[in-house]
């Protein structure tokens, strides 16, 4: 008996050898009882550690067990959603990353000012938290601190903290107002995107950078005034802030990005300062309201996008010297472009339409430059290059002549214009790229120039309607030609062997309307309108010492006013007439003044064979000629 109790101590004695130390040390880890459960303290490292999953309310003690509480470690209360309060006390220095975060029914939290670290992700998600304090100590406020707490109504920011990390209050929607403090000098990525209750922010002296995204979505903000220290405005730094009505750029700013006021649609005007000298791809993009830029810098560099569905922009900004990729795509108010223009880039134009037509100076036409502008009516004679898809679209042409000084017509360059019954292709272009006109359903007719030798693929593919080619060389020219698949209604249609083509109709001609002084003969202005066109605004007339300013008058008499049209070269006339210089008498009750009628006589000469006297009477009425009237005397 004695040999087998032996042998069983012996036994236990080898298990407790292989057992490692620290499996028989004693957890320093303790429970302490707060409202509906515990949570556990590690005496070791005085931190917080763990909790029950139905524990509701914490007032965490100072010390437990006679040990400081010091920290609240990281994810200790993650994801409880029973929680709706929490102390944390005084002689605390950090809480842990995660520590309360997805809370979803927390709504206070005492920090005590002995806290100098918050982790990342603390109090993410706490949509019931309503006001937090930040204590003095804390200098820095980490990523998504308090990101997504939508019931966050006020926050304070201590003096103390000197930078604000990334999305730290993203997503704050119930924020209303917020102070930056001085010891602030960048706002970060996204540091608060997505506060769309946000109504004012006072952005302090010191800050020199505002950073991407980081008022995104503050759809709440009618201003803000950006302090004369800032170098740079980052990508969407205030994109889709709706309210917004008004921004003041200081003179410190050279550079503002993509996006940065992108999608602020009651933004009515902006001025640029003279500092900037870039500004990248769709800064005002989808700023539906915006009607005045001024860009104060004639050498800044703009990039694509940049006006992209501002469809309250009704003109291109003077300092504009260079239209670059899909920078007013979609801008529907748009009615012309000015003539200082000669290339167009791709996309620039895109869905304008409002656009009617291209100034003459326009010779580069990039890929799907005006496609979808379908008020458009006609294509420049300046024209040399017709990039892809360049007017694909474009419905509301519906005669288009290619001149002569094109060199390339690209594929899709008319594809889908329906309203197009007509084509001529004057240049000596060799190739009909593939889909230039296809989907053109109503195209009845086009012009072919001999210089082509191949024809793409479905290059008239859908044009059901069309019934005769124009060609100018011979049927065995024609024979020559490479025309390759899917151009079934071309291959169908009749073809007239040595002919340009029926009247095809020319281009409005450009007119020259001059403005002349009838006293001197000087000419006062000049300006060119397009045949069909109006006058437009009369110039002032000069003056002339004893003469009054009858009014602005063609060569045959007829009075001309702005809205006179023009249909050629035309010569307009500024007519005085003498001022009266009879004395006044004294002044009584004057009759009502008719018309005043003077006459001349204009003698023709005599024939003396006959003894025909001829001559005409001309008629004036106010100093304006009125008729004329021929006479033939007999004295025979």
């Amino acid at each position: 008996m004695k040999k087998r109790a032996l042998s069983i101590l012996l036994a236990l004695c080898i298990a407790l050898a292989l057992v490692p130390g620290t499996a028989l040390a004693v957890s320093s880890e303790v429970p302490y009882p707060v409202t509906g459960g515990n949570i556990y303290f590690d005496k070791a490292t005085g931190k917080i550690t763990n909790c029950d999953w139905e524990v509701t309310a914490a007032v965490i003690p100072s010390k437990i067990e006679g040990v400081p509480v010091t920290s609240i470690g990281d994810n200790v209360f993650w994801g409880y959603k029973n929680l709706t309060s929490v102390v944390i006390p005084e002689g605390v220095t950090s809480i842990g990353d995660d520590a309360f975060e997805y809370c979803t029914n927390l709504t206070s939290v005492v920090i005590p000012d002995s806290v100098t670290d918050i982790g990342e992700y603390a109090f993410f998600g706490c949509t019931s938290l309503t006001s937090v304090v930040i204590p003095d100590g804390v200098t820095e406020i980490k990523s998504c601190v308090f990101s997504g707490c939508s019931g966050l109504t006020s926050v304070v920011i201590p003096e103390s903290v000197t930078y604000i990390a990334g999305e730290a209050f993203s997503g704050c929607s119930g924020l209303t107002n917020v102070v930056i403090p001085d010891s602030i000098t960048e706002i970060v990525y996204g540091v608060f995107s997505g506060c769309s209750g946000l109504t004012s922010v006072v952005i302090p002296d010191s800050v020199t950078y505002i950073s991407g995204d980081a008022f995104y979505g503050c759809s709440g903000l009618t201003s803000i005034v950006i302090p004369d220290r800032v170098t740079c405005i980052d990508f969407n730094a205030f994109s889709n802030c709706t309210s917004l009505t008004s921004v003041v750029i200081p003179d410190s700013v050279t550079d503002i990005e993509s996006g940065a006021f992108s999608g602020c649609t009651s933004l009515t005007s902006v001025v640029i300062p003279d500092s900037v000298t870039e500004i990248w791809g769709g800064v005002f993009s989808g700023c539906t309201s915006l009607t005045s830029v001024v860009i104060q810098n004639d050498d800044i560099y703009i990039s694509g996008n940049m006006f992209e569905g501002c469809t309250g922009l009704t003109s291109i900004p003077d300092s504009i010297t260079r239209i670059r990729s899909g920078m007013f795509i979609g801008c529907t108010g748009l009615t012309s472009i000015p003539e200082r223009f000669t290339s167009i880039s791709d996309r620039a134009f895109s869905g304008c339409t409002g656009l009617t037509s291209i100034p003459n100076s326009v010779t580069d036409i990039e890929d799907s430059a005006f496609s979808g502008c379908t008020g458009l009516t006609s294509i420049p004679n300046s024209v040399t290059y017709i990039g892809n898809g360049a007017f694909s679209g474009c419905t509301g042409l519906t005669d288009v002549v290619i001149p002569e000084s094109v060199w390339f017509i690209g594929d899709e360059a008319f594809a889908d214009c329906t309203g197009l019954i007509s084509a001529a292709i004057k240049a000596d272009v060799t190739l009909i790229e593939n889909s230039t006109f296809s989907g053109c359903t109503n195209l009845t007719s086009v012009s072919i120039p001999a210089s082509v030798t191949t024809i793409r693929s479905r290059a008239f593919y859908g044009c059901e309607s069309l019934e005769k080619v124009y060609y100018p060389g011979t049927q065995a020219q024609w024979n020559a030609v490479s025309i390759s698949t899917n151009n079934e209604p071309l291959k169908n249609a009749e073809v007239i062997f040595n002919s340009t083509g029926p009247d095809t109709p020319t281009p409005p001609a450009v007119c020259t309307v001059t403005f002349t002084d009838q006293q001197t003969g000087g000419v006062i202005a000049a300006r060119t309108v397009q045949e069909g066109g109006t006058v437009g605004s009369l110039p002032a007339a000069p003056a002339h010492d004893g003469y009054t300013f009858q009014g602005w008058y063609d060569a045959s008499g007829k009075a001309v006013t702005a809205s006179t049209k023009v249909t050629g070269d035309m010569t307009v006339y500024a007519r005085y007439e003498k001022a009266s210089t009879e004395p006044s008498g004294p002044s009584g009750p004057t009759e009502p003044s008719g018309p005043a009628f003077t006459f001349e006589f204009e003698f023709g000469g005599l024939d003396p064979q006959t003894g025909t006297l001829s001559m005409s009477i001309v008629v004036y009425m106010n100093g304006i000629e009125l008729l004329t009237i021929p006479l033939t005397l007999n004295l025979g």
